[in-house]
């Protein structure tokens, strides 16, 4: 239980003695002001436990993108210790394609789809991420209701489930992309040398997932591809 719950207990006895206690002016005044202090309290509390909460899980963002980029020098050294000066052009070279892909996500109108897409990695970390956003898909003119980052997060915890004993799958794909009227979001899972693997669904999990998502198109492309379809304006 959140400490901040622990300021509720004042206005519930509060409203338990008002009920049972015959009520007069002095009364009535004080046990008002005990109720709005309390709430008072309650609120400021629970205010902070939030913050703490927020300011918890950017530490634990930084400290993964400081390990990543300790990751990434100790590779560039190694390379530079074996005088490899093709290997580390090429590794710069896939970091700043990495970087632009990034610079392009960060700049989607929708910022709460912008982080999550931005932070896959953070929340996901059993499986190296690539996000392509491809020329084809279309953001909506003004921000919608469509909760997008509820759908994804709950397709992409539907694959860690099917995923916990297939220790093959190393990489997933997440690609935006779009037609005339509808965006896609698909899914796929490569191994450590980028094959592409099958998705085998059991029939069960498939209809359960379909389930949470009937007022969209969810479909399986060849067993590989997982796709979530969501209309567009354009």
């Amino acid at each position: 239980m959140p400490r901040s719950a622990f300021y509720l207990l004042v206005p519930m006895i509060v409203l338990v003695v008002w009920g049972l206690t015959t009520m007069d002016v002095v009364w009535f005044f004080t046990m008002t002001v005990v109720f709005v202090l309390s709430l008072f309290f309650y609120i400021r509390a629970t205010k902070k436990e939030q913050q703490q909460q927020e300011a918890e899980k950017t530490k634990r963002l930084l400290s993964k993108i400081r390990h990543d980029l300790m990751n990434h020098v100790q590779v560039l050294m190694g390379y530079q210790m074996m005088n490899r000066v093709d290997k580390i052009s090429e590794y710069l070279d896939r970091l700043a394609k990495q970087a632009m892909v990034e610079r392009e996500i960060s700049e989607l109108k929708d910022e709460e789809l912008a982080v999550f897409l931005l932070t896959l990695a953070h929340h996901f970390p059993q499986w190296e991420w690539e996000v392509q956003k491809l020329p084809t898909y279309v953001e909506q003119p003004t921000k919608t209701n469509e909760p997008i980052v509820n759908w994804l997060s709950t397709c992409i915890e539907w694959l860690a489930k099917m995923g916990e004993n297939k220790y093959d799958w190393q990489k997933v794909v997440l690609q935006l992309s779009g037609d005339t009227r509808t965006n896609f979001f698909s899914f796929q899972v490569y191994d450590a040398e980028n094959n592409l693997l099958p998705l085998h669904v059991p029939a069960g999990e498939w209809t359960n997932l379909k389930n949470q998502f009937k007022q969209l198109q969810l479909e399986m492309e060849n067993q590989q591809r997982l796709i979530l379809r969501t209309s567009v304006s354009r």
